[in-house]
């Protein structure tokens, strides 16, 4: 099974390592060498975090500080906005549906590193299926009003 890893996979990915390692403010910064090795632990390639990282400096969530072989990314406050939380329904869908991607490639990708290190063959793993959206039900009928 093929996951679609868009920029806003990437986005959520890089994101999520400034939320880790607990520098989350506007103008908060994190090496470029610990972003790369945190992106070891996510399962996405390598090219995937270069885009994203193009990507994000390009929308303003972050900004590129000092050169470029010694670089510092530095969360810019539509980074912090957008770490603090989803803004509406449709934003809090596609966060979640992001999230679930993300955890189906790094369980992929445990799942391959135990089958090298066992030596046994790797067993697909299926994306969990997406969450239903929590709270009434369209079809129910109830009033809403007493």
């Amino acid at each position: 099974m093929t996951l679609a890893v868009t920029a806003a996979t990437r986005k959520t990915a890089i994101l999520h390592i400034f939320r880790d390692c607990r520098v989350h403010w506007a103008s908060a910064q994190i090496p470029r060498s610990a972003i790369m090795d945190a992106w070891l632990d996510v399962g996405l390639r390598q090219d995937d975090l270069e885009a994203g990282i193009d990507e994000l400096l390009q929308e303003g969530s972050l900004c590129l500080v000092g050169s470029e072989s010694d670089s510092v990314l530095r969360l810019t406050a539509a980074g912090e906005e957008w770490l603090d939380g989803p803004t509406g329904i449709r934003d809090s869908l596609a966060r979640r549906e992001q999230n679930r991607i993300l955890r189906a490639v790094r369980s992929r990708m445990l799942a391959r590193a135990a089958a090298a290190k066992t030596g046994k063959p790797v067993v697909p793993v299926a994306a969990p299926p997406p969450e239903r959206p929590r709270g009434r039900r369209r079809n129910d009928r109830r009033s809403s009003t007493l």
